[in-house]
């Protein structure tokens, strides 16, 4: 007799569905669990990452000061392909980003 498990469907919370997709947890800059474009903002100085959209007043915390993000920005995708494809094409040229360094 063998066994073999399959997960057929898979839900967890925020800190442990980090560790059933491989990506960042829900403090990470990329926290997004759908691998939205969405960049996260750190308090000044602060370890973790909040899904801010919209830059507050008088903020240059580095790494973190980008443009305000419009809700239809995030959901954008390219005309010819759905959000889905258009996550997936991200995902994969990202990933070959990550195999491709030398460290």
């Amino acid at each position: 007799f063998v066994t073999r498990p399959v997960i057929i469907f898979a839900t967890a919370d925020s800190p442990a569905m980090a560790y059933l997709n491989g990506l960042v947890g829900h403090h990470g800059a990329q926290g997004c669990r759908l691998y939205c474009a969405l960049r996260g903002r750190r308090k000044p100085h602060g370890p973790h990452y909040y899904p801010a959209m919209l830059k507050p007043l008088n903020y240059y915390e580095r790494g973190c000061d980008h443009a305000d993000v419009a809700f239809e920005d995030v959901l954008s995708s390219p005309a010819e392909s759905s959000w889905s494809d258009a996550i997936e094409h991200r995902y994969r040229i990202n990933l070959r980003y990550v195999l491709q360094s030398p460290n």
